[in-house]
């Protein structure tokens, strides 16, 4: 299993997003964008805060789009309704529902593959369906998501590279 990533969001360190390396790339621009395989952070807002903070900012509104991406996509498929959907940094979960049928996700599943973030979210929208861990529930997401095991051993195999700061775990 790879180490944790020693980050320090230097201009040309390389960083992970939706499943590839990009090199992060500070820029005279006004908002942050991926473009050609880069993440260009605006100068200004690394001056006014840090490059972590506005990496982490863009990350996690990134990752609320394409979780609710996934979740319209899926959601007629779902007998369950969600109440409201979380995006957190969670240091032991991708993701989970609670009884109040809440939905939470952790952030850095946008470094991860889009079929990786995809299959976290499946997983929590079939809680909704009323499954939980059984045969029953491994089967109902392999209806709805046939390839799931790969993106579950691929997130069990490389969770230590979609490590954000070593903070965030302890």
């Amino acid at each position: 299993m790879a180490e944790f990533p020693d980050r320090k969001f230097e201009d040309g360190e390389s960083f992970p997003y939706l499943g590839e390396e990009h090199e992060i790339v500070y820029s005279d621009i006004e908002k942050t964008e991926v473009k050609n395989g880069e993440i260009r952070l605006p100068r200004e807002d690394i001056k006014n805060s840090s490059a972590d903070s506005v990496l982490e900012d863009f990350l996690r509104e990134r990752a609320r789009e394409k979780i609710h991406e996934v979740i319209e996509n899926y959601i007629d498929r779902i007998t369950g309704t969600y109440s409201k959907v979380y995006i957190r940094n969670q240091k032991t979960r991708w993701g989970s529902c609670s009884s109040k049928r809440n939905l939470s996700f952790n952030f850095r599943l946008i470094m991860a593959p889009p079929e990786v973030l995809e299959y976290v979210v499946v997983h929590e929208l079939v809680h909704l369906d009323g499954y939980w861990h059984s045969r029953g529930f491994d089967r109902r997401i392999s209806e709805l998501l046939p390839e799931y095991k790969e993106s579950k051993e691929w997130l069990e195999e490389n969770k230590k590279k979609l490590v954000f700061r070593l903070e965030d775990l302890f």
